[in-house]
């Protein structure tokens, strides 16, 4: 009986037809949820090392300019001001910081210029003292308009404190 059904030239029968339909929609199925995803993780992954890239970038200008920076050269320290900005003022008048009234990143009074035009500074991004006066913290918040991912990232900066030999030659001169 297998036989006559192997050898029958008669066709498909209509299971076959909606088993390989089936089998084939199936197939498609996880074909395109594995293609989307992994599209979709790529699109994250890449938004990412952007936000990862903008933020290097404003990193080393802030911390370049921070590193040579006296506590002596600090007139004012803005952390915050009244419109939520955050600045160092040095005695030239120049300030360094977030002006987040124009969503910016401020060095010696010239804006830093992103790089990524889907990226924008956050509000949340704040110059923070700490209890010594020659060291800072920097939050830099970066959000993504393209996708709303943000980034934050925190770092410790020590500035120079120039008063220090003075104030130690001053102790010593007193004993």
């Amino acid at each position: 009986m297998s036989k006559k059904i192997i050898s029958s030239s008669k066709g498909i029968t209509l299971v076959e037809v909606l088993s390989v339909v089936l089998l084939g929609s199936v197939i498609g199925l996880i074909a395109y949820s594995v293609l989307f995803s992994g599209l979709k993780t790529y699109d994250r992954a890449m938004e990412e090392a952007a936000l990862r890239d903008e933020a290097d970038y404003i990193l080393a200008h802030l911390i370049d300019e921070l590193f040579v920076l006296k506590v002596s050269e600090i007139k004012e320290r803005k952390l915050p001001d009244p419109s939520g900005n955050y600045f160092l003022i040095k005695h030239d008048g120049s300030k360094i910081g977030f002006d987040h009234e124009h969503s910016r990143v401020v060095i010696n009074n010239k804006e830093l210029s992103l790089t990524n035009g889907n990226i924008v500074l956050s509000r949340e991004s704040k110059l923070i003292e700490t209890e010594r006066e020659d060291v800072f913290e920097i939050l830099l918040v970066l959000q993504s308009t393209k996708t709303q991912q943000t980034m934050k990232l925190k770092s410790i900066v020590n500035i120079i404190d120039d008063r220090k030999g003075v104030q130690n030659n001053n102790e010593n001169h007193n004993e």
